[in-house]
């Protein structure tokens, strides 16, 4: 399925692994969360502020959000390539340290 994803000029998706995976590929995504996960991992954590949130927005924020972001693909794709070279690589490091430590290999 990433493979697949990785393809794509915009994703859609409200399921979790499926919007990891367009993220992860650079592919400008659009998550529809419908539990607080959502909110940890793409707006706590990757300072990721496109979101559909089907708990708390209305039917007319929802499409507002759902049309801005796929107007702003370009932006959301350099957004993301930010994140990936900043956040994500930042906390790679970190578990990779983590891991270094805890399997006690020099």
């Amino acid at each position: 399925a990433k493979n697949y994803i990785s393809g794509l000029d915009y994703f859609v998706g409200a399921r979790m692994h499926a919007c990891i995976a367009a993220f992860s590929s650079g592919v400008p995504v659009y998550p529809i969360a419908y539990s607080r996960k959502f909110n940890g991992l793409f707006v706590e954590t990757l300072e990721y502020s496109y979101m559909g949130d089907l708990i708390s927005q209305s039917e007319e924020q929802f499409l507002d959000g759902l049309k801005s972001a796929f107007e702003s693909r370009t932006m959301l794709k350099e957004t993301i390539e930010d994140r990936m070279n900043t956040i994500v690589k930042e906390m790679g490091g970190t578990l990779k340290e983590s891991l270094v430590e805890f399997l006690d290999i020099k």
